[in-house]
């Protein structure tokens, strides 16, 4: 339904959920106005509270590019929204930016891998250096000099042993 509606000034209204039906709204003198016009005025003031609650703690910048605006726009209203849901589920207040953070600690949170890896030979990511059991072996058949040249580099290292292995040596030293 489309309306136009003359109040104090022109009102255009767009709504799929309303009909064109007029409601007897009582002032001095009783005037009806639109279902959706009401409607409108009784929300109006939950979106007004969600726009301030948004714009608390708020990293909208003046420089940014208006696509990120529009993301951060989405972000802090997706927050918001998170946290109403929050406040009636649990029962509990929590100021935003409380709740934003503790939103962030949640999302970031990285579970303590050390413990679950401390007796388990796994390998992990580390600076490039030379895997030492191919230099090992390269260095005993053709001499250490050659090694130091020809010796693959790899990014993995064995957690437990602390050496920097290729997989193929990797699996070769620690056969189960």
């Amino acid at each position: 339904m489309v309306l136009k509606f003359k109040d104090k000034r022109d009102l255009h209204m767009l709504s799929t959920k309303h009909t064109d039906n007029m409601v007897m709204v009582p002032r001095r003198e009783n005037k009806s106005k639109p279902e959706v016009v009401l409607d409108y005025n009784r929300c109006k003031s939950f979106i007004d509270l969600s726009d301030q609650m948004a714009s608390y703690g708020s990293p909208l910048r003046k420089s940014l590019k208006w696509y990120r605006k529009v993301f951060e726009l989405l972000l802090n209203t997706s927050v918001v929204n998170a946290l109403c849901l929050f406040q009636k589920t649990t029962a509990t207040r929590i100021k935003i930016t409380d709740f934003r953070s503790n939103l962030i600690k949640y999302l970031t949170f990285k579970p303590n891998m050390n413990q679950e890896l401390s007796n388990k030979h796994v390998l992990t990511t580390a600076k490039r250096n030379r895997c030492v059991q191919c230099y090992l072996n390269i260095a005993q058949e053709k001499g250490r000099k050659y090694s130091q040249s020809h010796c693959k580099k790899v990014t993995t290292k064995c957690f437990i042993c602390n050496k920097q292995l290729c997989v193929p040596c990797f699996f070769v030293l620690h056969k189960t």
